[in-house]
């Protein structure tokens, strides 16, 4: 405690030391200038707000900066946001694992709840299977750093993402934009607003996307390039105001996924050395009894970096149905808001895991969600003087997964020639409720508090079985036999049955309007879970408790030289207590709790002298630590998995007239220094430091817009996830996409 109070005054002092550069120098500014940089407003305290008086570490995306950059799904979205990483498992189309200064959950468990929460138009999206969908009619995004513990729907101790839709609107507008691009890539995409009366104010949107690929990299076993799919996703929205002051949204959306040749994974020989740690095995090394060789005496030479030599059938189906409506009612001076929503999602994939010419490892899966939510919440009115919001959340969550590794030769070098198999069920129901609120209270003319907190009563159970066949042959060779985990054999052990405190205060001083200084005591929990291991683990090794995060963070939000020049920046540390760490035993997964620190920065600075020029750079340094991890009996302090120790993104963009438009010339770099997709941090599943540059033209007028833009110009090797699979001797890199050139065409009206 005595720490924390320490470094919550030194951070508060690091904050206020600005305020008199600020008051000297931003007087002038404020007198006149011509403001270039966009302001977008943002809802993160449950309020419209302009991004810049908001005392959290947000960075929100506009949808035509989405659109500009070639943002169309999830896992591009880091390119914008610094501090956050999207690691893809199961190939394309698969999961998804946000990373926000190094806080995240490194799994592919379907049953596990993400640390970093995503919601689409503030409706919680529990399953990383989900959270796969194509960013289209897009109003912006929100990223908050930093635990959230007061507002929104679940706790989540890493942060959140919240993509927001466009609402209906009033004149009838409406676009279509058609794309192509290599690899087979094509887009369509369209919406339109329609007016249900005079005024507008009842309104009818509805919009569609579809992007599909051909998949990037080549079979050299013949049929189609693997890493390809189609996804299609529609929306429909019906705003209604029955009466002044009542406002509802009524929002139905479906996506639906299919690719029959979605992975297209490279195997690499591997071993474990004599600390249990894999490394790649050595083209003169013999251990499985040929040079170079895995078991099968395989070794996949080709220098084609985006090619493998898959001999097996691979799919992904997967589908997804969001429902919801919202309700705000202006009660004079109060806003009642309450938000209802259903989530169902389905999905069920194989794939061939060796990824090459022997039939050795099979994967399948099955999986069924489905979620119900409701918000109610009231909020004082934005002129207030004192600003609050109180509310109530009920989630219920329920998932069924299955899965099954499948070895359809068995394991000939090993002396073992028959097929063999191993498969589980999973059934988690989860469901809870939770009070919340937040308050700001001026202390002064320039100086405000905010204080939030939650309480939270969580209630989960678990069924878990697996199956081997045959089973003591299949025994013998994983060590261990089958399971059945349940509330009937394992009681309390299969359940969970706790209540969870979070929330957190903010100091917030402004000596000029154009600058907010802010620190910040925040806590964040993450509920506890289970793990779902393909092979037998003990009984006590299942559950794994709560993890709770605590936040010291201070920060500055400036504009400059009359609004040419922004200067956002933050430093923070976090104490982790019962960090959820992941640990990769290739068919025996399993999360366990441990404690972790983690310190960093972030930085956004944007420069735009005149309206033609505009230079932007942002990125996160984070030291994220995992303590006492255990290996064969030995524990060490390990990097946390997907935190790189330093992310930056930086643009130059350029706008001139040119035919009766706007021209914009825009050119990206991002950089990401050494990642660890596990957390033993051994070097053979690590990715080295990488860089890679986009480049774009887009031309506009009111009517017209096209957008040229070529990705990762220069064409660089990289790998978007490497999963451990020694027990099977090899491997297996997800490579990360090559240079590809796209056009896309709107007509807006």
């Amino acid at each position: 405690m005595i720490k924390k109070t320490v470094l919550f005054a030194a951070c508060s002092s690091l904050a206020l030391s600005f305020s008199g550069a600020a008051l000297a120098q931003d007087a002038p500014a404020e007198q006149g200038g011509d403001t270039v940089i966009a302001d977008i407003v943002v809802t993160a305290q449950k309020r419209s707000e302009r991004t810049q008086d908001v005392p959290i570490a947000i960075t929100a995306v506009s949808g035509d900066s989405l659109n500009d950059r070639a943002i169309i799904d999830p896992k591009s979205l880091a390119k914008a946001v610094p501090g956050l990483n999207v690691a893809t498992t199961s190939g394309y189309g698969g999961k998804l694992n946000y990373t926000l200064r190094g806080v995240g959950l490194n799994t592919y468990s379907s049953v596990q709840e993400p640390a970093v929460a995503v919601y689409q138009d503030e409706v919680y999206v529990a399953s990383s299977d989900g959270a796969q969908f194509s960013l289209f009619d897009t109003d912006r995004v929100e990223v908050l750093r930093g635990p959230q513990g007061s507002l929104f729907g679940r706790s989540a101790s890493g942060g959140l993402v919240n993509y927001i839709s466009r609402e209906p609107g009033r004149n009838n507008e409406g676009y279509l934009t058609l794309g192509v691009g290599t690899y087979g890539a094509r887009v369509v995409e369209a919406a339109q607003d329609l007016s249900l009366d005079a005024t507008g104010d009842n309104a009818f949107r509805g919009s569609f996307r579809y992007n599909g690929s051909d998949g990037f990299v080549h079979n050299r076993a013949g049929g189609k390039n693997l890493e390809g799919g189609d996804l299609f996703t529609g929306r429909a929205q019906l705003k209604l105001q029955p009466a002044e002051g009542l406002r509802i949204l009524l929002k139905g959306e479906y996506g639906q996924f299919d690719s029959d040749h979605a992975t297209g994974y490279r195997p690499f020989p591997s071993y474990a050395d004599s600390t249990g740690l894999p490394q790649l095995v050595g083209p003169n090394q013999n251990i499985y009894g040929t040079p170079g060789g895995d078991l099968f005496g395989y070794r996949d030479t080709s220098s084609d970096f985006w090619s493998t030599n898959s001999a097996n059938p691979s799919f992904i189906h997967t589908k997804r149905t969001v429902v919801s409506g919202r309700v705000d009612w202006d009660l004079g001076g109060v806003t009642l808001t309450s938000l209802s929503a259903y989530l169902h999602g389905s999905g069920r994939g194989l794939e061939d895991t060796d990824g090459s010419p022997t039939n050795f490892v099979t994967y399948a899966s099955n999986l069924k969600t489905d979620e119900y939510q409701q918000e109610v919440r009231l909020g004082s009115d934005v002129s207030s003087p004192i600003k609050w919001t109180v509310g109530a959340f009920y989630f219920n969550y329920r998932v069924r997964a299955n899965a099954a590794a499948a070895l359809p030769i068995g394991v000939p070098p090993l002396g073992v020639t028959d097929p063999i198999s191993f498969s589980t069920a999973a059934d988690q129901k989860r469901h809870s409720l939770a009070g919340f609120g937040q308050v700001e209270v001026p202390l002064g003319e320039r100086l405000s508090v905010s204080v939030g907190g939650r309480i939270e009563r969580e209630n989960a159970t678990f069924n878990y079985a697996q199956a081997y066949d045959p089973l003591a042959l299949t025994t013998a060779i994983l060590g261990s036999p089958p399971v059945t985990f349940s509330t009937a054999n394992a009681g309390g052990l299969a359940r969970i049955r706790k209540t969870y405190y979070s929330g957190g205060v903010t100091l917030n001083y402004k000596p000029t309007n154009r600058v907010l200084l802010y620190t910040s005591l925040k806590r964040g929990i993450k509920p506890g879970g289970f793990s779902t291991p393909l092979s037998g683990i003990p009984a006590t090794d299942f559950k794994f408790n709560e993890e709770k995060l605590d936040a010291l963070e201070g920060g500055i939000k400036s504009d400059w030289l009359g609004g040419k020049l922004r200067v956002n920046a933050s430093a923070f540390h976090y104490w982790y207590n019962g960090y959820q760490a992941v640990q990769f035993r290739n068919t025996r997964v399993v999360t366990g709790n441990t404690d972790a620190r983690v310190s960093g920065v972030d930085l956004e600075v944007i420069f735009a002298p005149v309206r033609a020029f505009e230079l932007g750079v942002s990125g996160g340094y984070v030291d994220a630590v995992a303590e006492n991890i255990p290996l064969r009996g030995v524990e060490r302090d390990r990097r946390m998995p997907n935190a790189p120790k330093l992310s930056l993104n930086a643009y130059l963009q350029y706008k001139t007239d040119v035919l009766g438009g706007d021209l914009s010339l825009r050119v990206d770099e991002i950089y990401r220094s050494k990642t660890f997709f596990e957390i033993q941090n051994s070097p053979a599943l690590a990715q080295d430091g990488y860089h890679i540059e986009d480049v774009s033209a887009t031309w506009k007028n009111d009517d017209w817009s096209v957008t040229a833009m070529v990705s990762n110009v220069f064409a660089r090797k990289y790998v978007a996830f490497v999963q451990d699979l020694t027990d099977f001797g090899f491997i297996q890199i997800t490579p990360a996409r090559p240079r590809t050139f796209s056009l896309r065409v709107t007509k807006s009206w």
